[in-house]
């Protein structure tokens, strides 16, 4: 097993090398992929010479239903309390 973190990579490319290299069984390899705006991994594997996401592929962040709304409504309190402001409902009130 290998795991690395790289910052401001180029994962086409890291992928492209990763499908060159000579993988002793080629069916069993897996990567898992995250990149910086991504909020999970994406599983990658080698099939016939190349790479393919199988996992998951739908929904993903970019998405309109990907988040609960009480996600959502966390997520805009947590950031307003990271930046010293709380956030309002439309009547002006504080959640």
């Amino acid at each position: 097993m290998w795991a690395g973190a790289l910052n401001h990579a180029d994962l086409k490319a890291v992928l492209d090398h990763i499908a060159q290299m000579p993988w002793r069984c080629p069916n069993a390899l897996q990567v898992f992929v995250m990149d910086q705006e991504e909020l999970f991994f994406r599983v990658w594997m080698l099939r016939k010479g190349e790479l393919r996401q199988y996992a998951p592929a739908i929904p993903d962040e970019d998405d309109p239903d990907f988040f609960p709304m009480s996600v959502n409504t966390f997520a805009l309190m947590s950031h307003a309390a990271s930046r010293g402001s709380a956030p309002k409902t439309a009547d002006g009130a504080g959640y």
